[in-house]
């Protein structure tokens, strides 16, 4: 493989983020479709940082409505932008589990984040 440049990295940067619309069918209240998009390195920063409380030894990792919580920075409407804030995560993560579930699992693939083989494999 060719050795990148760096004008061909920073032109990547600028990229629009992997989306994809998933179809939900969670009767009766949950039946139609959402977007969702996988998550720059920066934004994934901000997101793991979220996650912890405290400071020094105090300091520790929560991931009480961990799903809502990407949820809601990720699902966005058909021009991109976000539909929700961080506060929705309180309401979001009394949504269905299996429905935040399918919506987490898909983020985590649109941002790299799966631990399937394949996309290992794909990566090399």
């Amino acid at each position: 493989m060719p050795l990148l440049s760096r004008d061909q990295i920073r032109e990547a940067a600028k990229a629009k983020l992997p989306t994809k619309t998933l179809a939900l069918n969670f009767p009766p209240q949950l039946v139609g479709d959402v977007i969702v998009r996988g998550m720059g390195g920066k934004e994934l920063s901000l997101f793991n940082e979220s996650l912890f409380t405290g400071n020094g030894k105090k300091r520790k990792v929560v991931t009480v409505n961990i799903q809502a919580r990407m949820a809601v920075r990720c699902v966005v409407d058909e021009d991109g932008v976000r539909m929700f804030t961080d506060d929705d995560a309180e309401w979001l993560g009394e949504l269905r589990a299996d429905a935040l579930a399918v919506i987490f699992k898909e983020i985590q693939k649109l941002s790299g984040l799966g631990d399937d083989d394949e996309d290992d494999e794909a990566g090399k």
